[in-house]
């Protein structure tokens, strides 16, 4: 993909590497729509972004609807994270990854 979609081709190895195989993937490059979708949607599940980028959103009301865990930073400058929805369950695919 193109040098903005650095995140997706990080995650897509990521999946590859833990045999995670998603039912569906929406590719989007602005973190912050990523984070509202994770948030108000529904059937969404989880998404890859930027350690740093949480810290900017923890204050942000749809923050508490949110669970984060830092996942590492094999190849990467900063660290390597995931967000899903809480209390929400997750797929198959979102536990055996965890």
């Amino acid at each position: 993909m193109a040098p903005n979609y650095f995140l997706y081709d990080l995650s897509q190895l990521h999946m590859t590497k833990h045999k995670i195989k998603p039912n569906k993937i929406t590719t989007i490059s602005n973190l912050f729509s990523a984070t509202s979708l994770i948030a108000k949607n529904e059937n969404s599940g989880f998404t890859y972004m930027p350690d740093y980028f949480i810290h900017e959103i923890l204050d942000t009301p749809f923050a508490q609807s949110l669970g984060f865990f830092q996942i590492g930073s094999e190849t990467l400058d900063w660290a390597f994270a995931m967000m899903y929805k809480r209390n929400h369950k997750l797929s198959k695919q979102g536990t055996i990854f965890i």
